[in-house]
């Protein structure tokens, strides 16, 4: 009768397992594409336009703009982005008090690289807009949006200034730092086991001893 002897992966074999998971840290260890897009809500509208009145004269105009990105990343690095922009339209002239916000806006960031998923920063719009400047800040609070594995950290205040006349139409971005968390030591440690089964399964197939 013929019966197999199952032998232990060579000290080759190990090596060569050491060196595969090497080449594979130190590739995951250099950098991610990170891949984003954006959108954003005004709880008083349900949408991303809130328009004010209060001040008289012309209607004020508050409008985000959706954004978008795609950026190489570090793992432990950081990368500064825009989430996107608001566009401001300020009353005119004869507005002489500026129009009141006051509103809940969330942002929404919808991620595809390196993983897929999405995630919220909620925010409180406040102040008044004038025809030449304005008081209105989104505080962002510390809240950020986490997508395994990366973080998006918006500045806490967005203020938001109309450009001075005669247009009266300003531009504000809301400015984030992106970071990309390291792998666990878990996830290493889990592809090494996986490495060495398979080792082990080549060299049982492999081996044939009768006794």
């Amino acid at each position: 009768m013929t019966h197999l002897k199952f032998l232990p992966p060579s000290r080759a074999s190990c090596l060569a397992v050491a060196v595969l998971l090497s080449m594979l840290y130190v590739q995951a260890a250099s950098a991610v594409v990170v891949q984003y897009t954006t959108s954003g809500v005004f709880f008083s509208s349900g949408n991303a336009t809130i328009t004010s009145n209060t001040g008289g004269g012309a209607i004020s105009t508050i409008n985000f703009i959706s954004g978008a990105g795609l950026v190489d990343i570090a793992i432990n690095g950081s990368s500064n982005v825009s989430l996107g922009h608001f566009d401001i339209l300020a009353p005119d002239l004869f507005a002489t008090l500026g129009d009141n916000f006051t509103d809940t806006f969330t942002l929404t960031v919808n991620q595809t690289l390196p993983t897929g998923g999405s995630d919220t920063i909620v925010g409180q719009l406040t102040g008044n807009v004038y025809f030449l400047g304005s008081s209105l800040v989104v505080d962002f609070g510390t809240d950020t949006a986490t997508i395994n594995p990366v973080t998006y950290d918006p500045t806490p205040n967005i203020v938001l200034l109309p450009n001075p006349a005669p247009s009266g139409t300003g531009v504000s971005s809301i400015e984030a730092v992106v970071t990309v968390a390291p792998v666990p030591a878990a996830a290493y440690a889990g592809m090494a086991l996986c490495g060495m089964i398979g080792v082990g399964k080549l060299r049982r197939k492999a081996t044939a001893v009768a006794l």
